[in-house]
């Protein structure tokens, strides 16, 4: 359960990160819900996410994928407008996601669990780098502890080449693959 929670955390603060988009040039963007990944993505990419705790900085988890992007994918993965606010932001050039959830009772307890994520990235090229947050907090007569965890995504294009045959996975669901934000990328949290 625990692990779940803090999943599902992780992946309302990626969400939220990618929708900050610092940089991204605002004669080309278009902002809100559910959108799709443009053209200049498209590609195979390697890419690299670390997480650090944020309160030791000690490395948690680091996740190597390597994968296609394609464009007309969505950013956010449909099922998590379900569960949290998300906006998200794509162009040319960044992605960037917000996400926070609606303030929610967890069962069993007089305990609220609150999780954020945030996500600014930029792509130069065949460069994506950017940085985030995720973070999971428990207020009241809670068994839980809080978490969050800080994010750093490098990447490189190594193909120009991509199949798109219809993939079903979102872009955060493709390379934000660390043990606690799976499940609630996949709506299961």
């Amino acid at each position: 359960m625990k692990r779940r929670i803090y999943f599902s955390l992780l992946i309302s603060a990626i969400a939220g990160l990618v929708w900050l988009g610092a940089g991204v040039p605002k004669g080309h963007t278009v902002q809100g819900h559910n959108q799709t990944i443009p053209e200049a993505w498209r590609g195979t990419w390697e890419v690299t996410v670390a997480y650090r705790d944020q309160e030791t900085g000690v490395l948690v988890a680091t996740d190597v994928t390597t994968a296609e992007i394609c464009p007309g994918e969505p950013v956010i993965p449909p099922p998590l407008n379900t569960y949290v606010r998300c906006a998200d932001e794509a162009t040319a050039n960044a992605i960037g996601v917000s996400c926070h959830n609606i303030q929610r009772m967890v069962r069993h307890d007089r305990c609220e669990m609150f999780w954020a994520a945030d996500l600014i990235s930029q792509r130069n090229g065949d460069s994506w780098n950017g940085t985030g947050s995720w973070s999971l907090s428990f207020v009241g007569e809670c068994t839980q502890t809080s978490h969050a965890e800080d994010l750093v995504v490098s990447g490189t294009r190594i193909s120009t080449v991509a199949a798109c045959n219809g993939q079903a996975s979102s872009l955060l669901q493709r390379f934000f693959a660390h043990s606690r934000l799976v499940p609630f990328l996949e709506g299961s949290n």
